[in-house]
């Protein structure tokens, strides 16, 4: 028995700290003392999670955090919407009104759940949507009347896009330098620790350590599942605009 390997590398900021978080309140759970790295976890780690923990409270006390919150409601009741005046039109009685609908919505549940996306998977899937509801389905669109609702989407993207990208000029300048200095202190800690308690297994047999273990170890699979899962989609994404570009490139 043994504590996992895990690459902090992939994680993002918060889930970087998240992963700390637990960490840190199961020692205290357990005991630094009982765990045997009292000094090493109190004098050492303790300092450097502070550290980190300083950091994701100026990242949300950021000024356009709030705002960025807002305009996401926005679009996503924009997004909302649309998907249910495509629904009610598939009842109309004129016919081509229904099979206008019937192909906005098959658009529409490609896209799947677009306000359940990141902020950034959100804001791309609004505007291919956008141009696709521009370009090949716009007399689908224009049909039914939906070029308010399209305006007001893009309208509202591209205002989230705007503030985002202020946000993250704001976050770079201020946050990103001093989070890696942070990160860079508090994993070796953290690391020096777990080789302490792996080789104190190896020494005392696993006994008083077999829960901890267990748990801990629990806790870096969720986190390599997170990151699995991350590197899924991307490259299943990759693999769909290739898969488009093929597909264009041949008609």
């Amino acid at each position: 028995m043994k504590i996992k390997k895990i690459d902090f590398i992939p994680l993002r900021n918060k889930e970087h700290f998240q992963f700390h978080r637990r960490f840190s309140g199961l020692v205290m759970e357990y005991g630094s003392e009982m765990l045997k790295v009292k000094p090493l976890f109190e004098d050492s780690y303790l300092p450097c999670f502070q550290k980190e923990e300083e950091c994701m409270k100026w990242i949300r006390k950021s000024f356009y955090t709030k705002e960025l919150e807002k305009i996401d409601s926005a679009r996503d009741r924009v997004v909302r919407g649309l998907a249910i005046i495509i629904e009610g039109y598939m009842y109309h009685l004129n016919k081509d009104v229904i099979q206008a609908a019937r192909r906005l919505k098959i658009l529409i549940d490609a896209y799947g759940d677009i306000p359940m996306e990141s902020y950034d998977g959100e804001s791309a899937a609004i505007y291919k949507l956008v141009k696709e509801l521009r370009g090949e389905y716009s007399a689908d669109a224009a049909m039914i009347g939906l070029e308010d609702w399209i305006d007001d989407l893009e309208s509202c993207n591209q205002q989230f896009e705007k503030l985002a990208k202020k946000r993250n000029a704001e976050s770079a300048a201020r946050t990103d330098l001093r989070m890696k200095r942070v990160r860079e202190e508090i994993d070796p800690v953290y690391r020096a620790i777990i080789e302490d308690i792996n080789a104190l297994i190896r020494i005392e047999g696993e006994t008083v350590y077999a829960r901890f273990v267990e748990e801990h170890n629990l806790h870096i699979e969720h986190f390599k599942n997170i990151i699995a899962q991350r590197k899924g989609r991307a490259a299943a994404g990759r693999a769909k605009e290739n898969d488009e570009s093929n597909t264009n490139y041949e008609q």
